[in-house]
């Protein structure tokens, strides 16, 4: 079976920072998949139109005969972030992939999360789901393509890295970062 290319994971591109979130009517919605459905959302909502956000990243690994393969997955496996109506949720509901819709009632917040995140993995930050949040430091990165970041910092397996929150679905993603371009925030 071939690899399939990555998919569209943000729709519009400019969708995070744009105008188009000031549209009315227009509200997010956090949309519960059923297992391992968040792409055939995602594929389903791009080609129904839809404002959608539903972050994937790069894994690699090796097969059987010894060479690499690049797979893209969801770094917050179950959920697809839909910016749209009443109308659009249904849509999405009606694509037989969601289990449950969420009301996010901090739209702005949760935007500006899903920025920061997106921003990290476009900036080629090797981003991973972070399991769970362990108490540190709330840091602000210096230097480098985060700089301006604040998250907290975290030490995993000896490499320091800085965990970026998405506090709607209380999840989170882990940039690995140098720890001399940090400070406290």
């Amino acid at each position: 079976m071939p690899i399939l290319a990555k998919d569209t994971d943000i729709n519009p591109p400019n969708l995070l920072g744009s105008k188009v979130l000031e549209l009315p009517n227009r509200r997010w919605f956090a949309l519960y998949t059923k297992p391992r459905q968040e792409k055939v959302l995602l594929r389903r909502l791009f080609s129904g139109g839809k404002s959608f956000c539903g972050l994937l990243v790069p894994n690699r690994s090796r097969m059987p005969a010894g060479r690499m393969k690049t797979s893209y997955e969801p770094l917050f496996p179950g959920y697809v972030f839909l910016h749209g109506t009443h109308d659009d949720r249904y849509d999405a509901v009606c694509t037989g992939c969601v289990l449950q819709v969420l009301d996010v009632f901090d739209g702005e917040s949760l935007c500006s999360d899903l920025k920061r995140i997106h921003d990290a993995i476009c900036n080629g930050c090797h981003v991973t789901r972070a399991e769970t949040l362990h108490e540190g430091q709330q840091v602000r990165v210096l230097a480098g393509p985060l700089t301006g970041q604040t998250g907290v910092l975290l030490y995993k397996k000896g490499q320091c890295r800085l965990v970026l929150s998405l506090e709607f679905i209380k999840q989170s993603a882990m940039v690995e970062i140098d720890s001399s371009i940090v400070e406290a925030a």
